[in-house]
């Protein structure tokens, strides 16, 4: 659920009742992507569907495997927080495999059931893949281009994570993330084979 109010910022702003204030491509002026310099409000976000649809059309291949691709989005979106975009919050916790949300499995769910997203494999494999219909190309490409009117530098830096992460695969991103969250690795029953290796001093 979410709440519609009026905002003193130049665009229409949305409200979720978890605080996150967002905005859409639909929301801005008309010639708005036409002038850089057109003011945009400090308040700046995206909801977890439009995350989501960042995350497949950032690179035209695939994502293989239901692990990678949760990963991918919680990297996702701690990338657009670092950057300063406020974002839905997916609501990660630890989980059996790392930082897992109920909510963004959820999102994955209802944006395969009204054509968005495709999936195939067999279904929770590492061989699962999930990539965008034709429907979500048109969507996602409507996501970035609302990201390229706030910074085109982030989309391509965004674009190379997204290459780096889907080139680490399952086991490659699960060490990533062990490795520098380990606040979400409580619940893991992979913590000791990812356990971080602590060398000691040198007595050379």
């Amino acid at each position: 659920m979410r709440d519609e109010k009026s905002s003193e910022e130049t665009l229409p702003i949305t409200t979720y009742r978890d605080n996150t204030s967002v905005f859409r491509l639909k929301d801005l002026p008309e010639n708005a992507t036409d002038n850089r310099s057109s003011s945009i409000p400090k308040k700046r976000g995206f909801t977890i569907d439009e995350q989501v649809l960042l995350l497949l059309s950032l690179d035209r291949e695939p994502i293989i495997g239901r692990i990678l691709f949760t990963k991918e989005a919680f990297l996702l979106n701690h990338e657009l927080v670092s950057n300063g975009l406020k974002v839905q919050n997916m609501k990660f916790v630890p989980y059996m495999y790392g930082p897992y949300s109920f909510v963004l499995t959820e999102t994955i769910n209802s944006m395969e059931y009204v054509g968005l997203i495709a999936r195939k494999g067999i279904r929770g494999s590492r061989k699962e893949s999930f990539e965008l219909t034709d429907q979500g190309k048109k969507v996602g490409k409507e996501v970035l281009k609302m990201l390229s009117f706030i910074s085109e530098d982030l989309v391509r830096k965004l674009g190379e994570k997204r290459v780096g992460w889907d080139q680490l695969g399952t086991d490659g991103i699960l060490l990533f993330v062990y490795r520098n969250f380990q606040q979400f690795t409580d619940r893991s029953k992979l913590k000791e084979k990812f356990k971080p290796i602590d060398y000691g001093k040198g007595k050379g």
